[in-house]
C-alpha cells in the first residue's frame, strides 16, 4: 500500500470522547491523509518511505482531556528550519520558521496545537526526520541569521521537534510541618449518653503572650457549639486554633442478654465458654477469635467481662466492663499507652456465637424445657434467650495550635477551668505521641519548633517545546 486516506466519522461517547489512529510500520506507504475530528490518541510511526502527511480540514480537535500524539521514524523532510533570536525560550513558545517542504505537516499545524496544549504522560511528540537546511539568528533581533550544522536526529527534544511536550511530573517530597500542640478533652455524658451541656467551663488558650478565652454564652450552650467557637480563631497573633470532635474516642458495647419474655436473662452458673470474635489486630492482622474463660455468673455483667478479658489481651486495645457494658479505647502502637489521638486504630464489632461447638456455657434463661437448658441450638430454636449486642462509638474535643511563624517559637497552651460538679468538659490531657509512634501524620498534632520543615517540589523535567508557530500559515 503506497498512499492512505482516513477519512472516516469518529465515534466518540460521554466517557471517551477521542479516539485512536494508529498508522504504524508500513514499509511502502508513502502518502497518508487525515481527515477525521476528535482523535486523542495518534501514532504515525516507523513507515520509512512515508514523505507526506496531509491533515483535512475536519482534523482540528483532540476530543479528550489530554492527548498523546507520536510522529517520528518516517521521512517527512523539512527544507528550512530557520530559529529565530528571542530573550528565552524555556517554558515558552520558540520562535522561528520552517518550510515544511513536501512533508505536509504544516496541514497538522492546528491539530498539532490543540494537543501540545493538553499533553499526556507519554506527551505529545512530533519529529522531521530530516531537514536540508538549518540557519541560526545571532544574539539580537537584528541579527543576521548564520548556517548552522544539523545535528543528528535522534528524536528527543532537539530541531527536528516540532512539539515535545509531556504532563508535568514534577513530585513533591516530605511535608510542610508547622510547630503544633493538640489538647484533648474527655466529654462527660448524661444517662442516655447525651454530651452534658456546658456548666461553666471556660479554655483558655495562651502562646505565652497573648490569651483567648472560650465559654459558656447564650449562643454557647453545648459543647459543640464551644467547639465551633474555637475552630478557626486568629485572635491570637502568628497562631491557628483548629478544633473537632476527633480526640479521645471510645467504643461501647452494651451486652443484650434476656429471656423469652424481654427480661433480664439468667444463665446457669455451671461454668462454660462463649466463642466470640472482634475483627482483627490492627497492628498485626491477627484475627481476634478466641472462647471467653470460664463464665461462673448468671447474667449479661458476667458475660461483658468476659468478652473484656479477651479484647485486653490484644496488644491494641484496652477494655473494661462496668455491669454489662464493655469499654475498649485503643492503644498507641507498640506502647501499652490508650491512644486519645484524632488518629486511633479503628474499633472492630463483637460477634458472639452461642450457637458454636466452641461455645460451652449454657445460656438458656431458665424459661425453657429441660431439653432447651442443656443444648444451647434447641434453646435458639426456641426462642428461650437472646444474646445480641449493640456498639456505639463516643468522642472527647480535640484542641490544636499551630505557631504559623517560622522564626520564633512559641509556648503554646490549653487549660480549662471548670466547676467541681455537673461539669460536661473535663480534665485536659496534652498529646504527647511516643517516639515509636511519630508519623507524617502525627507531625499535624504534636510537633516541636525543631520539627518545622517545608516539602520540596523537585522540578519538572517535562518537555516544553512547542514550534507548531513556525509552521507555514501562522
Amino acid at each position: 500500500m503506497i498512499s492512505l486516506t482516513l477519512d472516516h466519522t469518529s465515534y466518540v461517547t460521554a466517557t471517551d470522547k477521542g479516539t485512536t489512529v494508529s498508522v504504524d510500520g508500513n514499509a511502502d506507504l508513502e502518502t497518508l491523509t487525515i481527515d477525521a475530528n476528535l482523535i486523542d490518541n495518534l501514532s504515525i510511526q516507523n513507515n520509512p518511505d512515508l514523505i507526506t502527511i496531509t491533515a483535512g480540514s475536519t482534523l482540528v480537535a483532540i476530543g479528550g482531556t489530554t492527548a498523546t500524539v507520536a510522529i517520528d521514524n518516517n521521512d517527512l523532510t523539512a527544507a528550512t528550519a530557520t530559529d529565530s533570536y528571542q530573550v528565552a525560550t524555556a517554558g515558552t513558545v520558540d520562535a522561528g520558521s520552517y518550510d515544511d517542504g513536501t512533508s505536509g505537516m504544516k496541514t497538522f499545524k492546528t491539530y498539532l496545537a490543540a494537543a501540545a496544549a493538553a499533553p499526556s504522560a507519554d506527551g505529545v511528540k512530533v519529529f522531521f526526520d530530516t531537514i536540508s537546511s538549518y540557519s541560526v539568528q545571532g544574539n539580537s533581533a537584528t541579527a543576521a541569521f548564520t548556517d548552522t550544522a544539523i545535528p543528528a536526529n535522534t528524536y528527543v527534544d532537539s530541531i527536528y521537534a516540532v512539539v515535545f511536550e509531556e504532563k508535568s511530573n514534577a513530585t513533591t517530597t516530605g511535608k510542610d510541618v508547622s510547630q503544633v500542640a493538640t489538647f484533648i478533652y474527655p466529654v462527660n455524658r448524661d444517662v442516655n449518653n447525651a454530651d452534658k451541656l456546658l456548666n461553666g467551663e471556660t479554655i483558655t488558650i495562651s502562646d505565652g503572650t497573648g490569651s483567648v478565652a472560650f465559654t459558656k454564652t447564650t449562643s454557647i450552650l453545648t459543647v459543640d457549639q464551644l467547639v465551633a467557637a474555637m475552630d478557626g480563631d486568629t485572635t491570637i497573633a502568628g497562631m491557628t486554633i483548629s478544633a473537632d470532635r476527633d480526640g479521645n474516642y471510645e467504643q461501647e458495647i452494651t451486652i443484650n442478654y434476656y429471656d423469652d419474655a424481654g427480661a433480664a436473662g439468667t444463665m446457669t452458673a455451671t461454668a462454660g465458654k462463649i466463642y466470640m470474635t472482634y475483627g482483627s489486630n490492627p497492628f498485626t492482622g491477627a484475627a481476634i477469635a478466641a472462647q471467653t474463660a470460664d463464665i461462673t455468673g448468671t447474667d449479661a455483667d458476667a458475660i461483658a467481662t468476659a468478652v473484656a478479658a479477651v479484647i485486653n489481651a490484644e496488644s491494641a486495645f484496652k477494655a473494661t466492663a462496668t455491669n454489662n457494658v464493655v469499654k475498649v479505647t485503643a492503644l498507641v502502637s507498640n506502647t501499652t499507652s490508650v491512644d486519645v489521638s484524632p488518629i486511633p486504630a479503628a474499633f472492630n464489632s463483637l460477634v458472639m456465637y452461642p450457637a458454636s461447638a466452641s461455645t460451652t456455657k449454657l445460656l438458656d434463661a431458665g424459661t425453657g424445657s429441660a431439653a432447651q437448658a442443656a443444648s444451647n441450638t434447641l434453646a435458639i430454636a426456641s426462642s428461650t434467650f437472646s444474646l445480641t449486642d449493640s456498639e456505639a462509638t463516643y468522642s472527647g474535643v480535640r484542641i490544636t495550635l499551630k505557631n504559623t511563624s517560622t522564626a520564633i517559637a512559641k509556648t503554646m497552651t490549653a487549660s480549662n477551668t471548670f466547676p467541681s460538679t455537673g461539669n460536661a468538659i473535663g480534665d485536659l490531657a496534652t498529646l504527647v505521641m511516643p517516639a515509636v509512634s511519630i508519623t507524617s501524620s502525627t507531625l499535624d498534632y504534636v510537633a516541636a519548633f525543631g520539627d518545622i520543615e517545608s516539602a520540596v517540589t523537585v522540578n519538572s523535567t517535562a518537555g516544553t517545546t512547542d514550534r507548531t508557530g513556525w509552521l507555514a500559515g501562522s
